[in-house]
Formats: structure tokens, sequence, C-alpha cells
């Protein structure tokens, strides 16, 4: 009785001794479709792990290192494989327990545990489907880049003539009104990030028809491209496609016409106390006579529905610019 008491003390101790095993994962962040990571132990040993749990319906481990499965080959504390993430619209996480089996080394013994959580993302963007495109402002005679997410975007479920029977395709969708008879898209995105463009009167899948479509996949960034032919007052679909692998990447574009804006208030009313501005010294309520039509500009020093107030002391070296309902005088 004697004996068998110390063997089992002398096991306890041994446990209570041995290495906590712990893992670090280099792409923790999962995304739609393939990825591959690569989980890292901190002990570089070489042997066997059994992962105690499976993933989450429809999350799928692929190509995992597996010569005697169900276990796992771990080689120099690594073990790299793929995982498939398909979960439309959905995001989370999941915690897989690793369980070693046989180690070459003292680092880690028979029975460690490691724990490895994993973070999926397959949320689409927002305008992923032409029901749900963004709303684009059209800019006058130039634009300013705006960025936009391709993050999860999907396949598209019309293609362009332009494209021909690719459907490999991942694409983004936009809506604008025309201000002008020919509106210019101003691309700042490498080919690939935006391949191809469709222009239509309405959602393809809701019978609209296809009015241009052009190949941007071999030019050069930053180009333009005239979308003709339109009609003032009426709204346009922008299908912007690109290719799936370069899925992440904002696709960088913006809007322009030639079209006029409509012309500024008629009067600023000036509401502070002897503002140094351009040539003239104003003072508690004087009156800024302006005339348009005007251009929206960048770099406004205030924005308005009625009135523009400068801090005490405001100086401006240059040009006076006040915006009064959007519209700089």
């Amino acid at each position: 009785m004697r004996k068998i008491i110390f063997l089992l003390v002398l096991s306890i101790s041994f446990i209570s001794e041995s290495f906590a095993l712990s893992v670090t994962i280099d792409n923790q962040e999962l995304s739609c479709g393939v990825n591959t990571v690569t989980l890292i132990f901190d002990c570089p040993f070489t042997g066997l792990v059994l992962a105690t749990n499976d993933p989450p319906t429809g999350i799928t481990f692929v190509n995992v290192p597996q010569n005697n499965p169900p276990f796992i080959d771990v080689t120099n504390g690594q073990i790299t494989f793929d995982v498939d993430v398909n979960l439309p619209d959905m995001a989370g996480s999941f915690t897989i327990n690793y369980l070693v089996i046989s180690t070459d080394l003292t680092c880690t013994v028979a029975n460690d545990a490691a724990l490895a959580t994993f973070n999926y993302n397959c949320i689409f963007p927002e305008n992923n489907e032409c029901v749900d495109a963004t709303v684009l402002d059209i800019s006058y005679q130039s634009c300013t880049f705006e960025a936009f997410s391709t993050v999860n975007g999907s396949g598209p479920g019309f293609v362009p003539s332009c494209a021909g029977a690719v459907s490999a395709w991942a694409d983004l969708w936009y809506i604008f009104t025309a201000n002008d008879p020919t509106v210019t898209i101003s691309l700042n995105s490498a080919p690939g990030v935006l391949a191809f463009f469709g222009l239509y009167d309405a959602c393809p899948n809701s019978g609209g028809t296809e009015l241009q479509c052009d190949n941007i996949l071999n030019t050069t960034a930053p180009t333009t491209y005239d979308l003709t032919g339109l009609t003032i007052g009426n709204t346009y679909y922008l299908q912007m496609m690109y290719n799936p692998g370069l899925n992440g990447d904002d696709q960088e574009f913006c809007l322009h016409s030639n079209a006029v804006p409509p012309p500024c208030d008629s009067q600023i009313i000036v509401s502070d106390a002897g503002p140094n501005l351009p040539n003239n010294n104003y003072q508690t309520s004087d009156i800024i006579s302006t005339s348009g039509p005007c251009n929206v500009t960048t770099g406004a020093i205030y924005d308005a529905a009625n009135c523009v107030l400068l801090d005490s002391g405001f100086e401006c070296q240059l040009n006076f610019e006040a915006v009064i309902g959007g519209c700089t005088p």
C-alpha cells in the first residue's frame, strides 16, 4: 500500500511541475472564404496533437497535416493549414483545444493542452447588392477620391457585357443622380481593385438595362472615364467589379461634372467684433455681399445655414472662404 501511495504522489508531483503550453495564431482574424493560418506553440516540439473539438458548422479546416488521423502533425512547434469560412453575413469567434499526444522535447509533455481562439468576420459590405447601393455625390469639375471597403465582397449576380462570361469577379454597387449629360469617374485604385464597371438605369436583376460597360483592368491609375448620354435628374446604378483576390483593398474613386452648383445666398452676415479680413475691417453685423454661381470647395472655414460666425481676431491672409448651406462664395 505504501508503494502505491508513493508512486501516486510522484505522478501528481511530476504533472504539477510540467510546463504549461500556449499557442498563437499568425492570422487570427478570418474573413470569408479560404484563410491560411499557422499555429505557433511556445514549445518548438515535433510530435502529434489532437483537436478535441470541432469548429462551428460553416467553418472547415482544410489541408491539415495528418499522417495518422485523427492526430495532427506538429513540426518545430508549428501547424499550417487552411480555414474555409462559409458563414454569409455573420461574425463571431470560436476556440479549439489542442491536446499533446507525443513530443520530442521536454518543454511540453503528453496531455498538455493549448487553446487557439479564432475570430471570423463574414459581414458583407453595405453596398454588396444593387438594392443597397451607396449614394455618390457629384462634384464640380474635379473631385477628391473616396475610399470604399471591399472586405467580404461577394461575386456578382449579374455580369456586364464587357466582362464576358467571367462570373468569378466580385462587385460593389453605387447610385447617383445625373446633374449633367456627362459625368466623369476619376479612379485612383490600382488595376484589379477596379476591373470593370457597368452602368444601368435600374438594378439589372430588377429589369434594369445596361447603358455602358468598360474594361479598366489594364489601365494605369489614376485615370478617368466618362459616363455619357445621361439624362439630368435621372438615377443611375454603377457596378464596380474587382478581382476577389484583392478582397480587402479599398476601391478609390469619385464623380464630377461641369454642372455649375446652385448660386450662393446673396448675403453673409458677419456677427463678430472686428475680424481682420483682406483689405477690410468688418464690424459686428456687417454684411459681405456675394454673387453666384460658385464652386463647392474644400478648406472652407465655417458652414452654417444663414450666417457665418467668426472667432475674435480671426485673420485670413488670402481669400475669405465661408460656406452657406454647402456653397462657397
